[in-house]
């Protein structure tokens, strides 16, 4: 994620910090969508449609990149998510 840096440049950086904001966002989307929802369900959602990043860096990545939609469609109709196999 490029930021504001010194001299007005744009630096880019990434890690949980950056993440977190991105993830809590959709995760307020998904409450506001299924008001009823449970904080597992909205996890579940949210874990379950993560895209896996290139490679084989879990540790480093955890479960991947964020996709709204995609954890939209699992909670709200219970739709299958892709296939995390990559």
């Amino acid at each position: 994620t490029p930021v504001p840096g010194p001299g007005g440049r744009l630096i880019a950086v990434d890690g949980t910090s950056m993440a977190a904001a991105h993830v809590a966002g959709v995760a307020a989307l998904l409450f506001q969508a299924r008001p009823d929802a449970g904080v597992a369900d909205v996890e579940r959602a949210l874990v379950e449609s993560a895209r896996p990043l290139a490679g084989d860096r879990r540790a480093r990545q955890g479960r991947g990149l964020v996709d709204p939609l995609g954890a939209l469609r699992h909670l709200v109709e219970g739709a299958p998510c892709h296939d995390r196999r990559g």
